[in-house]
């Protein structure tokens, strides 16, 4: 069972996220904004990391993602941004942020548990 903590402003999207995803028996933890999901993440040390990039507050997605990349924690951590933040200038500022992948809002939920699984597995340890 993987820890996942999801950011977004948005309490729908984090259920529909969270329901997509749940099928897999996953822990989730869920954040509003992105100092919140800061203190969250670092308390909680997840395997899988969703943020938003929009978001209320001083700190928007890719600020959170910086930071959390420039971590020796987090560095290896896989991040995705869900985010209607669709323009050519975005998805650069996310890919250059360290983030693992980039879907914009609306999209599969199918194409979000396929992406998760496929990052979940590729972090797990070889045995």
């Amino acid at each position: 069972m993987a820890k996942i903590v999801i950011v977004d402003d948005e309490p729908d999207l984090r259920a529909l996220i969270r329901m997509s995803l749940e099928i897999n028996n996953h822990e989730f933890f869920e954040a509003c904004d992105a100092q919140t999901g800061l203190q969250l993440i670092e308390s909680v040390d997840p395997d899988l990391i969703l943020l938003d990039v929009m978001m209320p507050g001083e700190i928007n997605g890719f600020i959170l993602c910086d930071i959390l990349k420039s971590s020796s924690k987090f560095e290896n951590t896989p991040i995705i941004f869900i985010t209607g933040a669709d323009s050519d200038e975005d998805r650069i500022t996310g890919q250059l942020s360290g983030a693992s992948n980039y879907l914009i809002k609306p999209f599969q939920p199918q194409e979000l548990v396929d992406l998760s699984e496929a990052l979940l597995k590729k972090k797990k340890p070889a045995f």
